[in-house]
């Protein structure tokens, strides 16, 4: 397990590839391949996108914040909350919780979620 923090006002920055993570504390569970962003977090990833008809993949970028960032490997789930918004492929939403689904071993989206309470 890694914790990474930042005193304000910067932020924690944890990036690999194409995927960035940055908030107030990004913490890193190599045991369960879990990330989590606590405080004003921002991500970027990209989420890859295969057309029905012609079979081609596309790669887009999915920007997203909120309160609190919760990516979890095993569901290949992530969650926003707190003030979540999403944008990228999926569309432009905000919500109190939005949560991606994503399709196993690939960055293709399942289905995405948004609730308010």
């Amino acid at each position: 397990m890694a914790v990474y923090t930042a005193e304000a006002p910067a932020q924690a920055r944890l990036w690999q590839g194409d995927t960035t993570i940055q908030a107030a504390r990004v913490t890193v569970d190599d045991a369960t391949g879990n990330l989590a962003g606590q405080g004003k977090v921002a991500t970027a990833f990209v989420i890859q996108e295969t057309d029905e008809k012609t079979g081609k993949t596309e790669r887009s970028t999915s920007i997203g914040s909120g309160d609190d960032f919760l990516y979890e490997d095993g569901p290949r789930k992530a969650t926003y909350t707190g003030g979540a918004h999403v944008s990228g492929p999926q569309g432009d939403l905000r919500a109190s919780r939005i949560e991606l689904f994503l399709e196993p071993e690939v960055n293709e989206l399942q289905r995405v979620e948004g609730t308010r309470r």
